[in-house]
């Protein structure tokens, strides 16, 4: 899927050929090059059967610009009440918008909590929101996630790693590729509720994984736990120093 992408980079910026017509990731373990993993092995350990040469680095984050300041909408929005839950679901496209827009107000109202919700790639086109309802476009999660009192997401790598760093709990609606694994792992570290089949998706059962992310103390106490731990991880360096050992 992301071949094309892949090869344009490897052709821009390292000045490289095409990737093989095999798959790539398999002839490198077959040739015990060095693999890295960016995720933490506080969310999926590092299994023993793996080889020497791989590795798992923790996260590689991405921080905003330093120079990045919040809408003055969004910070009147968090001053004015307690901490509301973010709802995005970013690349999942929809062909209904209008429907997830609604089954996320629903549930925000079902469950008495104010929320963040970000447009995302489902082009949210919202003309009356309730005043505890605020839509944004993307915006740094970094930033963000740490004021909310759960996320609400398509269980992205990217997103899952964010909402984890933060300490919040997640609720995960997956749709394809790896989020639903994402989502299991969420679940199976009880750090979130049972996910949320996309294609089921709907205001009563997004109303119940709400209400238990942002009411069970224990899923807080181990969400927060965790983004500690994340949070001490240093994925980036991790892995630039294992290319330079191996590359030596």
């Amino acid at each position: 899927m992301f071949r094309p992408s892949i090869n344009t980079a490897r052709r821009q910026v390292l000045g490289l050929g095409p990737l093989p017509a095999s798959e790539p990731f398999a002839e490198l373990d077959r040739a015990r090059q060095l693999l890295l993993y960016g995720f933490s092995e506080a969310v999926f350990e590092h299994p023993r059967g793996w080889g020497d040469w791989v590795r798992t680095t923790g996260y590689w984050f991405l921080d905003r610009d330093p120079e990045w300041q919040p809408p003055t909408a969004l910070v009147s929005f968090l001053e004015a009440g307690p901490p509301p839950v973010f709802i995005g679901f970013g690349s999942t496209a929809t062909k209904d918008p209008e429907h997830i827009l609604r089954v996320a107000v629903d549930a925000l109202a079902d469950t008495g909590q104010r929320g963040i919700i970000a447009a995302g790639w489902a082009d949210f086109r919202a003309t009356r929101l309730p005043p505890t309802v605020l839509l944004l476009e993307t915006l740094p999660f970094d930033w963000l996630f740490p004021r909310v009192a759960a996320v609400v997401h398509h269980g992205g790598a990217g997103t899952t790693a964010e909402g984890l760093r933060a300490g919040r709990p997640s609720v995960l609606a997956p749709h394809l590729a790896d989020q639903p694994f994402w989502a299991g792992r969420i679940h199976r570290l009880q750090v979130g509720p049972r996910p949320i089949a996309w294609s089921r998706i709907s205001a009563p059962r997004l109303a119940h994984a709400i209400h238990e992310a942002t009411t069970n103390a224990s899923m807080a106490e181990r969400a927060a736990r965790l983004g500690e731990r994340i949070r001490a991880e240093d994925g980036v360096r991790n892995a630039v120093e294992a290319f330079e050992r191996a590359t030596r």
